[in-house]
């Protein structure tokens, strides 16, 4: 376990505890784009007109320079992508956020050029950097966190710049509570054409593509996994992640890896961060006291109480993960206050928050309020049909033409016509000797369950159950008598 770094002014007694130092800035101020240091934004840009460098596809350059990039598989340097940040190359769906991004800043540039033929190439630059990072201030605050948190998020119409707030980040947020998208990810990733339907032989996982950036070698690659990812939807947040992530992160292909998850508490304890009934006190919320009030889902009660002696021992990330969702919320009570407070901190302790910069006229701010991500990736891909709220899957895609919307496909767990579709449960769990899977089911459908060992093209799919047709939408639970495993690969096929 490699321990966070720290002030080696502290930790030295319990008066003076261990405290972390960030590498990046607490700031949502696009620094993933240009970078947190002179040396890094100098390496990134062009020098002429106020561009960043852009590779022949138009996504981010190669590593030319040979700045520091995040390289577990120690791949040589002038083959990794550079940006902002040292992660970029982590997946290509990053590397696809991160050349988005660039291709906006080159735009905004033209456009600043255009109407300012007189201004200089660091004026131009600098322009373009304000402008990038207030959409994404105006993207994470109107879409990402609405989405997210729903009636719980913290709005722009509330904002108001507060001098002594502290605009940093909260060790429990930075060590636990923000990391809320590693429940998010999907295993699978597919590319998409403009009107819907799906690239051939795109779909992959995350699990073989981890510090892969040549799997990103094409100018339509960015545009075509943005356009899959806008029409594919998250899995459930809760205290179930992917394989890829629990078995296989950041490890070779076919090597194995290390386990997310482990890593998350660990961090949490290395940093000294109180227990999910602590932080709920912290908060100003009520201790809970037995795992039923944590969770109405038996099975994660359950595992709960094989796990922990009590409530007050459970882990920060567990109990927040665990939680029941709020109403019309993706989140539960403790996640919802935890990042509302510090997204509050974020918008008003910080004096460059877009609506307070004076940098920008009030024409610039209003253009800047109306963008959305669906117009970002309009303007800088091919794209044309991104639904205009971007972060909230589309009801009425259907991707494969069958006649059946993926939506209906999704709450089944998987597309019937497709074999490489993997099942998007909920979660599977061992209770009792008995995997139990949960899903959401379509009223009038009946349902197959099918299982297999691997992926591997050698495994065929083997038949270990049906249902019989249900009659409404609702979540439906399966216990599996002497099914093969937890830890296989299962598949849900609809019925008429």
């Amino acid at each position: 376990m490699s321990r966070s770094l720290f002030d080696p002014s502290t930790g030295t007694s319990s008066e003076n505890p261990r405290q972390q130092i960030n590498h990046t800035t607490a700031f949502i101020d696009a620094s993933n784009v240009y970078g947190n240091t002179t040396e890094r934004a100098h390496s990134l840009r062009t020098f002429v007109g106020g561009k960043l460098i852009a590779s022949e596809n138009d996504t981010i350059p190669l590593n030319l320079a040979l700045i520091e990039m995040e390289n577990p598989n120690g791949l040589p340097l002038e083959s990794l992508y550079m940006a902002g940040d040292v992660r970029a190359n982590e997946n290509p769906a990053l590397i696809s956020i991160h050349s988005l991004w660039l291709r906006e800043h080159n735009r905004l540039t033209d456009e600043i050029a255009a109407a300012n033929p007189e201004m200089t190439d660091e004026a131009i630059y600098q322009k373009a950097r304000k402008i990038v990072s207030a959409e994404i201030q105006n993207i994470t605050y109107n879409e990402f966190l609405v989405a997210l948190l729903c009636p719980h998020a913290p709005t722009l119409n509330e904002a108001a710049y507060d001098p002594d707030l502290n605009p940093g980040m909260f060790n429990e947020v930075v060590a636990a509570l923000y990391r809320i998208g590693h429940t998010m990810i999907s295993s699978n990733l597919r590319l998409m054409y403009d009107e819907g339907t799906r690239v051939p032989g795109s779909h992959f996982r995350f699990m073989d593509v981890f510090f892969r950036p040549s799997f990103v070698d094409n100018p339509d690659f960015v545009g075509q996994l943005l356009k899959g990812l806008a029409s594919k939807r998250m899995q459930e947040i809760d205290p179930m992640v992917i394989g890829d992530l629990r078995n296989a992160l950041f490890g070779a292909p076919g090597s194995g890896g290390m386990d997310l998850i482990t890593l998350n508490l660990q961090r949490a304890r290395d940093h000294g961060l109180p227990g999910y009934n602590d932080t709920r006190a912290t908060l100003g919320l009520s201790r809970k006291t037995h795992f039923s009030e944590i969770t109405t889902d038996a099975g994660i009660q359950a595992v709960l109480a094989q796990v922990y002696a009590d409530v007050d021992s459970v882990d920060l990330w567990i109990g927040a993960m665990a939680e029941d969702h709020l109403p019309e919320a993706n989140v539960g009570e403790l996640l919802a206050t935890g990042l509302a407070l510090q997204f509050r901190h974020l918008r008003d302790g910080y004096r460059f928050f877009f609506l307070y910069d004076d940098a920008l006229s009030e024409d610039e701010k209003q253009k800047i309020r109306t963008t959305s991500f669906a117009n970002v990736i309009e303007r800088n891909t091919e794209m044309t049909t991104i639904q205009q709220m971007a972060f909230f899957t589309p009801d009425d895609i259907d991707s494969d033409g069958d006649r059946t919307t993926d939506g209906e496909e999704l709450a089944a767990g998987t597309d019937p016509l497709d074999p490489d579709s993997i099942f998007q449960i909920n979660h599977v769990s061992m209770i009792s000797g008995q995997v139990v899977l949960q899903w959401n089911s379509v009223a009038g459908k009946s349902y197959r369950i099918q299982y297999r060992n691997s992926l591997s093209a050698q495994d065929a799919w083997q038949e270990i159950s049906q249902t019989d047709a249900l009659s409404s939408n609702t979540q439906f639970q399966l216990a599996l008598q002497g099914a093969p495993s937890a830890s296989g690969f299962y598949r849900v096929l609809t019925q008429p």
